[in-house]
């Protein structure tokens, strides 16, 4: 008996995350479905009022983009809910950051973006890690920051790296459950809430873990901690 309740409270679990997972898959993609119809429908009166061709194909180059958009989404759900592979290798970090640096400048040359690195040596898939910082990067400037500081530093057995932002912080309700999918207080049409699930997976690949101080209104603090090798 103890067995049997044991195999049903399991499948009962399992069958209300999986419930939870398809209910916000399903919202999404109805949005972004929703969007991509509206477009369709315009073309459509397009067509049969004989309008301009380059009207048309405005419409045609709109409806391409939304379509991308979601098979991007639909790959971002994919890749967070399979098993990451990772290949660590030992990398110095200023290398690392000089990526992200470069990255930054080019996809938000408006903000004001500081870094503070210590060179030191870790365990890493590089582009991966890189990813995961990116992700928490665009989740801050998602919040509304202006301002944000990346800096690093190494204490006798851990690495520890800050993302500390002045965005809207976030809500007390919302933190117990950032790191989950479908977790945003964003457009879902827009944002399906992966980033920060997706960046938690990679950094406990990467032997580490992610913490973070909040405070609405002043702005979020992520730590990424991961092992020092030396």
């Amino acid at each position: 008996e103890l067995s049997r309740t044991s195999q049903e409270m399991t499948i009962s679990r399992t069958m209300k995350e999986t419930e939870m997972l398809t209910r916000g898959l399903l919202h999404s993609l109805k949005n972004r479905l929703l969007i991509e119809k509206v477009i369709a429908l315009e073309l459509q009166d397009m067509l049969s009022e004989g309008l301009d061709s380059d009207d048309i194909r405005k419409a045609v180059s709109m409806l391409i983009e939304e379509q991308d958009k979601t098979a991007e989404h639909m790959d971002r759900v994919h890749r967070t809910l399979k098993d990451i592979e990772t290949h660590l290798r030992l990398e110095r970090t200023q290398p690392l950051f000089n990526d992200i640096k470069e990255s930054c400048s080019r996809k938000y040359n408006g903000h004001d973006i500081s870094f503070s690195i210590e060179s030191g040596a870790i365990l890493a898939d590089r582009e991966l890690l890189k990813e995961a910082i990116m992700n928490m990067i665009d989740n801050s400037v998602d919040s509304g920051a202006d301002r944000i500081s990346i800096s690093e530093k190494f204490t006798k057995s851990e690495c520890i790296i800050e993302i500390a932002d002045n965005g809207c912080g976030i809500d007390r309700n919302m933190r117990k459950r950032i790191f989950l999918p479908f977790t945003t207080t964003k457009n879902m049409q827009d944002n399906w809430g992966f980033g920060l699930c997706f960046a938690r997976q990679i950094v406990k690949k990467h032997l580490g873990d992610i913490q973070f101080h909040s405070e609405e209104g002043h702005g979020t603090t992520f730590y990424i901690l991961l092992p020092k090798l030396y």
